[in-house]
Protein backbone atom coordinates (compact mmCIF):
# COMPACT_ATOMS: atom_id res chain seq x y z
CA UNK A 1 0.00 0.00 0.00
CA UNK A 2 1.23 3.84 -0.67
CA UNK A 3 -0.20 6.70 1.00
CA UNK A 4 -0.54 9.43 -1.96
CA UNK A 5 -1.95 12.96 -1.03
CA UNK A 6 -2.39 14.25 -4.20
CA UNK A 7 -4.44 17.69 -2.47
CA UNK A 8 -2.90 17.97 0.98
CA UNK A 9 -4.38 19.93 3.06
CA UNK A 10 -3.27 23.55 3.54
CA UNK A 11 -4.50 24.03 7.24
CA UNK A 12 -1.52 24.73 9.68
CA UNK A 13 -1.41 21.63 11.68
CA UNK A 14 0.30 23.47 14.82
CA UNK A 15 -3.07 25.88 15.11
CA UNK A 16 -5.24 22.61 15.18
CA UNK A 17 -6.86 21.69 19.41
CA UNK A 18 -5.02 18.68 20.67
CA UNK A 19 -6.87 15.47 20.52
CA UNK A 20 -6.13 12.02 22.65
CA UNK A 21 -4.90 10.49 18.75
CA UNK A 22 -4.47 13.85 16.56
CA UNK A 23 -5.96 17.40 16.24
CA UNK A 24 -9.34 18.76 15.83
CA UNK A 25 -9.29 20.75 12.47
CA UNK A 26 -12.14 23.62 13.48
CA UNK A 27 -11.84 24.54 9.71
CA UNK A 28 -13.70 20.96 8.66
CA UNK A 29 -14.60 20.13 11.91
CA UNK A 30 -12.66 16.82 12.03
CA UNK A 31 -9.49 15.13 13.81
CA UNK A 32 -6.82 14.79 11.78
CA UNK A 33 -5.26 11.25 13.32
CA UNK A 34 -1.35 11.58 13.73
CA UNK A 35 0.62 8.97 12.00
CA UNK A 36 4.21 10.38 12.30
CA UNK A 37 4.88 8.36 15.50
CA UNK A 38 3.13 4.95 13.90
CA UNK A 39 5.30 2.05 12.22
CA UNK A 40 4.20 0.59 8.92
CA UNK A 41 2.32 -2.03 10.70
CA UNK A 42 0.12 0.45 12.43
CA UNK A 43 -0.56 2.28 9.83
CA UNK A 44 -1.55 -0.46 7.87
CA UNK A 45 -3.95 -1.56 10.19
CA UNK A 46 -5.35 1.61 11.15
CA UNK A 47 -6.45 2.25 7.24
CA UNK A 48 -7.68 -1.62 7.12
CA UNK A 49 -9.74 -1.26 10.31
CA UNK A 50 -11.47 2.15 9.08
CA UNK A 51 -11.57 1.91 5.45
CA UNK A 52 -14.93 2.86 4.82
CA UNK A 53 -14.15 6.57 6.53
CA UNK A 54 -12.39 9.43 4.37
CA UNK A 55 -9.66 9.67 6.81
CA UNK A 56 -7.33 13.05 7.51
CA UNK A 57 -3.85 12.24 8.68
CA UNK A 58 -1.04 13.90 9.54
CA UNK A 59 2.37 12.42 8.57
CA UNK A 60 6.16 12.67 7.55
CA UNK A 61 6.77 13.29 4.32
CA UNK A 62 9.08 10.23 4.21
CA UNK A 63 5.91 7.56 5.00
CA UNK A 64 4.01 8.96 1.92
CA UNK A 65 4.78 7.86 -2.01
CA UNK A 66 5.85 4.56 -0.90
CA UNK A 67 5.33 1.20 -0.73
CA UNK A 68 4.07 0.09 2.94
CA UNK A 69 5.70 -2.78 4.45
CA UNK A 70 4.08 -4.91 6.75
CA UNK A 71 5.78 -7.07 8.81
CA UNK A 72 4.25 -10.80 8.77
CA UNK A 73 6.21 -12.21 11.80
CA UNK A 74 4.57 -10.24 14.39
CA UNK A 75 0.75 -10.70 12.70
CA UNK A 76 1.72 -14.11 13.80
CA UNK A 77 2.31 -13.98 16.95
Amino acid sequence: MKIILPKPCQENWETMSPQEKGRFCAVCSKTVRDFTNDSDDEILDYFSEHSSQNICGNFYESQLNRNMQYSFINSLF
